[in-house]
């Protein structure tokens, strides 16, 4: 978005101009690629009305600025555009030095609903907490049991006489009970151990890891678009942490991503560094093996 010299104005209208273009900019970009506003939205797990609230620079639909900023720098690395470029006029229309922090991070839905794998967490730790509360009542019913029978033990063992020179009979396991205590003692499974082939990966391994020779790590937030001739294959956001381990039944997959330095590419197991140290935006990369030997 360049300027002419000889047509500036005042300072607010300035500010005025670029901003208006941003929506502008998504919009032509979006229409290019021949992308529907629901599709983005999908695509990014972002509410239509903040995709369309960006194009028609409407700042008041957002709960505050600082989500305008994170909608709109994931949006533009969607649509290959420079994110950082239009966040910073962004910013400095919209957003005050002092009113949010310099790294605010990346949300893609405001929504209040938990997802899905939250409620099932929360599932999981209340079932634990009711199997641990019904062993505790067992445990103690078991304990209140055996002191009533160690109490009446000990009155008939003070009512009974004890017999002099009586021979104390040793009682000793029988040969089909100590192989019974062998193969028990057989049986107890093993705990595996668990081998850290990338020790980058700290969040989701999305993907099969099984077979897999190419592995995308996400070193800050990412957003990746893998495909072949015929159709998408894996498109997401990716979190700082994540893995994405490319399928192998999958023939010519190209990369398409907004933030290159941000991926780091395993072979074989075998890191082989970031996919670029300058170029952000990146298209049409194969995610072939022998393509990152070199």
């Amino acid at each position: 978005m360049e300027m002419k010299s000889g047509h500036k104005n005042t300072s607010e209208m300035v500010e005025r101009t670029l901003f208006d273009t941003i929506g502008d900019e998504l919009r032509r970009a979006r229409l290019a690629k021949n992308i529907s506003i629901e599709k983005a939205a999908q695509a990014l797990n972002i509410r239509p009305k903040y995709i369309q609230a960006l194009e028609e620079n409407t700042t008041d639909a957002f709960p505050a600025p600082v989500y305008g900023v994170a909608f709109l720098r994931s949006y533009a690395a969607y649509l290959g555009l420079e994110s950082d470029m239009l966040v910073k006029q962004y910013k400095e229309k919209n957003i005050s030095p002092s009113s949010t922090p310099a790294d605010f991070p990346i949300h893609s839905e405001t929504s209040v609903i938990p997802e899905k794998r939250v409620l099932i967490g929360a599932g999981v730790v209340l079932l634990v907490l009711v199997i641990g509360i019904c062993m505790i009542v067992h445990f103690n019913k078991t304990v209140s049991e055996n002191e009533n029978t160690v109490t009446v033990d000990m009155k008939i063992m003070e009512t009974t006489p004890i017999a002099a020179d009586v021979p104390v009979e040793k009682v000793l396991p029988t040969d089909t009970e100590k192989s019974e205590m062998s193969a028990a003692i057989e049986t107890q499974p093993v705990i595996p151990t668990v081998s850290v082939d990338y020790p980058d990966v700290t969040g989701e391994r999305l993907g099969n890891p099984e077979n897999a020779r190419v592995v995308l790590v996400a070193n800050e937030q990412v957003w990746i678009s893998v495909s072949n001739p015929t159709k998408i294959v894996f498109n997401r956001i990716m979190n700082k942490g994540d893995a994405y381990f490319v399928p192998t039944d999958e023939k010519e997959l190209r990369l398409k991503t907004g933030n290159a330095p941000a991926l780091t590419v395993y072979v074989d197991k075998m890191p082989k560094g970031t996919l670029s140290k300058t170029k952000k935006v990146m298209n049409n990369v194969k995610l072939e093996a022998d393509a990152f030997q070199e």
